[in-house]
């Protein structure tokens, strides 16, 4: 009796054990599933504008600073409008084509520049390769060719002059973060770096150099 009911009562405990444990199990498994159901929610959603084959529209606009080698003054702080459109083509997920049009704008206040109000604005088309990395911040990276003309504009004692250097090959380069607003509307701020090379009428070729910070609206039909 004693024996049977021991078995019993180790048998009781094994059960209640079983259970507590199945109950724990049960437990995390729930909650391991809301929180990646919660993760999957609050996560940044990927942009997906590089899918193979699929196209994208970006149009940005902000503000930059430069420099002109032959003023001798540097990159200096006088900010001018910046702004660019971008199409793009994805290869990969990650990996994309760009083409596009830009134009960035800065002054110039020391060295030769003193005196003059002088403002440059670097403009004309790029061709480049577009990488977009993985989550949770999805920064894309751009590297590519640049062919600026550089207008240089200057009050002399004759009035408002201005001159226009022919552009020959740059290289830029410029990064960022994407927020995803809407399917197929992204938010993609970031920094853009472009050295220029350019020959005046009198056929010397000299470099520029110019930084920019902008927003950009990048649409994925």
């Amino acid at each position: 009796m004693r024996a049977g009911a021991a078995v019993r009562a180790s048998g009781a405990r094994v059960r209640r054990s079983m259970s507590g444990r199945s109950a724990s199990f049960r437990a995390t498994a729930i909650g391991l599933v809301l929180a990646a159901g919660a993760g999957t929610v609050l996560a940044p959603a990927p942009a997906s504008g590089q899918v193979p084959g699929a196209f994208g529209i970006e149009v940005r606009g902000g503000g930059a600073i430069g420099s002109y080698q032959p003023t001798g003054a540097g990159l200096q702080a006088v900010p001018g409008p910046a702004w660019s459109v971008l199409l793009s083509w994805g290869l990969t997920e990650e990996l994309g084509l760009h083409m596009g049009y830009s134009a960035m704008t800065f002054g110039c206040d020391d060295a030769w520049c003193r005196g003059y109000d002088m403002s440059f604005v670097s403009r004309g088309p790029s061709v480049g390769a577009r990488l977009q990395l993985a989550r949770p911040l999805t920064p894309w990276l751009r590297a590519g060719l640049l062919l600026h003309d550089l207008d240089q504009r200057w009050t002399a004692a004759q009035g408002r002059v201005s001159e226009t250097a022919a552009g020959r090959l740059g290289l830029e380069v410029a990064a960022g973060l994407t927020w995803n607003l809407l399917p197929g509307l992204d938010l993609v701020p970031g920094v853009h770096l472009g050295l220029t090379r350019t020959r005046n009428s009198e056929g010397d070729t000299h470099s520029a150099l110019f930084t920019a910070l902008d927003l950009g609206i990048r649409y994925r039909p």
